[in-house]
């Protein structure tokens, strides 16, 4: 190992030592739902964190230390990130229940509730930024801003043969319905069980090997449960089906946004993801972004779709410049061609 790697690691261990997350806890009908916290609760600013596609808080918790040590940001912000329902440290949904984009912005809404938060900036990745994205405009006088790490715009789907897909989900929901795990995994015998080695493998090749080995291990720590003879996943097995919702197209999901979508927004992409859309589609969100972020801002980041996890510091970097362009800007609108927005690339409008 060089010694440039052994002081990227000394670094990032002292600040998780210096920076260590708090757990909490908001009450809902079916149980509970995990969060992890940092920084002081009477910050000023409050950072929300919403996680990927069968990931977990853990997601941020190489991140968030280096957002904090940042400049002065450890008494400037109160930051929590969420374990979605079913997933992590959170409760199941319970027997018929299902995981939905817009169940998982109603369980925002019942978590920022509870923290009594007024004001909200959304740091999110992939699928918690669909998620944001919807959040934002459903509750645009909270959302001040928005970080989306590799997802440029809401996830849409064709609409061709809807009808086919929507079948298609409702069976694999019943058949995740019976490989639903009991709350005592030693009673059911479809939860499987696998070594440390086995699930770090499993967690890596489930994210086409985005995540570095590092990486794999934060997640599994509120990803799974150690028992005595291996390790069980805590995620619910529906979410692995396809959500029963009905997902618009980009033709009805621009008109969602043209009015409704104004946070000041930020979009993280990785050089090495393989999930950006075609140049022509994401123009046109661009556009949108454009006519009603007061700032927006873009920059792409070396790195795989997991770049927060795998490679935080630099992100940190790129985040806490467009956090301190917002502070510095008060109600002004930011036009991209304004000089001086340091490792922030212009848009291509």
């Amino acid at each position: 190992m060089s010694d440039q790697t052994n002081f990227k690691a000394d670094e990032e261990s002292l600040l998780s030592e210096k920076y260590k997350p708090r757990e909490l806890s908001v009450k809902t009908p079916y149980g509970h739902i995990a969060l992890m916290e940092w920084g002081q609760s009477d910050a000023p600013y409050k950072i929300f964190c919403s996680h990927g596609w069968l990931d977990n808080a853990g997601s941020f918790e190489r991140l968030i230390p280096f957002i904090l040590d940042y400049k002065d940001n450890s008494t400037k912000y109160h930051i929590v990130a969420m374990d979605m329902p079913g997933v992590g440290h959170s409760s199941h949904k319970p027997p018929g229940g299902e995981y939905t984009p817009l169940s998982i912005v109603m369980e925002m809404r019942r978590v920022l509730q509870h923290l009594g938060w007024n004001k909200v900036t959304l740091l999110s990745h992939s699928l918690g930024s669909h998620v944001s994205f919807f959040y934002s405009a459903i509750y645009p006088e909270q959302t001040e801003t928005m970080v989306s790490i590799d997802l440029t715009h809401p996830i849409t789907r064709h609409l061709h043969n809807w009808n086919v897909t929507i079948a298609s989900s409702i069976e694999d929901h019943f058949k995740a319905e019976y490989n639903q795990q009991d709350n005592d995994p030693t009673t059911d015998i479809r939860v499987p069980v696998y070594s440390e080695t086995d699930a770090l493998k499993r967690l890596m090749d489930a994210h086409s090997s985005s995540l570095t080995l590092e990486s794999a291990k934060v997640l599994l720590k509120r990803g799974a449960t150690k028992q005595s003879w291996g390790y069980t996943f805590n995620r619910d097995a529906r979410w692995r089906s396809l959500s029963l919702e009905f997902r618009p197209d980009d033709d009805m999901m621009l008109k969602l946004l043209q009015n409704t979508f104004k946070p000041n927004l930020f979009i993280i992409k990785a050089d090495k993801s393989p999930y950006h859309r075609p140049e022509e589609i994401r123009m046109q969100y661009y556009k949108i972004f454009e006519k009603n972020c007061r700032i927006f801002r873009e920059t792409m980041l070396e790195g795989t779709h997991h770049l927060h996890m795998n490679t935080p510091k630099p992100v940190a970097t790129a985040i806490c410049e467009f956090l301190d362009l917002v502070r510095n800007n008060g109600d002004k609108k930011v036009p991209i061609t304004t000089e001086g927005t340091v490792n922030m690339n212009k848009s291509n409008l």
